[in-house]
C-alpha cells in the first residue's frame, strides 16, 4: 500500500493478459498502447507474443479514435487544467453525471466494493504483522 520510493504520479500502466497501456514517465512522453488484436490476429492465445517488441506499441493520441469516448475528449481540455493528471476531474465528472442522472454509473456499488475492500483489509492486515484477513463480501 505504501512505498518509500518518490512517487510517480503521473505514470500509470495497465497490463492485461491481452493488452497493455503505459502512460509516458515524463510530462511530454507519448502515452503508449499494445493491442494484441492489432499484432496477433492469428495467434492463439495459448501461443507467447512479444509485448516487448518496440513497434507493436503505439501511441495512444494515434488509435485514440477507435477507443476514446467523445464525452473523454469534450472534457478533456478542462480536465488538463484541473491538475492531479485528470483522474480526478473524470472521477468526479463520474459521480456528478450519475447523481444527476446524465449518464450511467461507471460502475456498481458491488464492482466498487469488490476493488475497495481487498485494500482496506490490506492495510488491517498490515497493522497486524501480516495476519491473514478475509475480505467480506458486500453483497450479505
Amino acid at each position: 500500500m505504501l512505498s518509500n520510493r518518490p512517487h510517480n504520479m503521473a505514470h500509470y500502466v495497465l497490463q492485461g493478459t491481452r493488452d497493455n497501456y503505459e502512460s509516458g514517465r515524463r510530462v511530454n512522453d507519448p502515452d503508449l498502447i499494445y493491442l494484441r488484436s492489432r499484432y496477433c490476429e492469428n495467434v492463439p492465445d495459448s501461443e507467447s507474443h512479444d509485448f516487448a517488441r518496440k513497434d507493436a506499441s503505439e501511441h495512444l493520441d494515434d488509435v485514440a479514435d477507435g477507443f476514446v469516448p467523445d464525452w473523454y475528449r469534450t472534457h478533456a481540455p478542462v480536465a488538463m487544467k484541473a491538475g492531479h493528471g485528470v483522474g480526478d476531474y473524470f472521477v468526479m465528472l463520474d459521480f456528478l453525471d450519475a447523481i444527476g442522472q446524465r449518464r450511467r454509473r461507471p460502475l456498481g456499488i458491488h464492482q466498487a466494493m469488490n476493488m475497495t475492500l481487498p485494500g482496506l483489509v490490506s492495510q488491517q492486515s498490515i497493522q497486524a504483522t501480516g495476519v491473514w484477513r478475509t475480505v467480506p463480501d458486500s453483497r450479505g
